[in-house]
């Protein structure tokens, strides 16, 4: 697909692998999900505090990686 500009729902941003990135697909889960009340409830830590966003935990890591 030549176009200048990039499609809106993120198809054929990857030549190799059109639907790679693409909206409303299917995404396979590395482990199966898990939730505090087996359906929708985040899980809790155990002090029943929530746990902390992936993202933070990502920066944290990162960020102590190149120590």
């Amino acid at each position: 697909l030549d176009s200048k500009y990039r499609s809106i729902d993120g198809s054929c941003n990857n030549l190799y692998n059109p639907t790679w990135g693409k909206g409303q697909t299917c995404l396979q889960r590395l482990l199966p999900p898990d939730y505090a009340d087996g359906i929708s409830v985040p899980r809790m830590s155990k002090s029943a505090k929530p746990l902390p966003p992936p993202r933070v935990l990502s920066l944290y890591i990162h960020r102590h990686m190149d120590r």
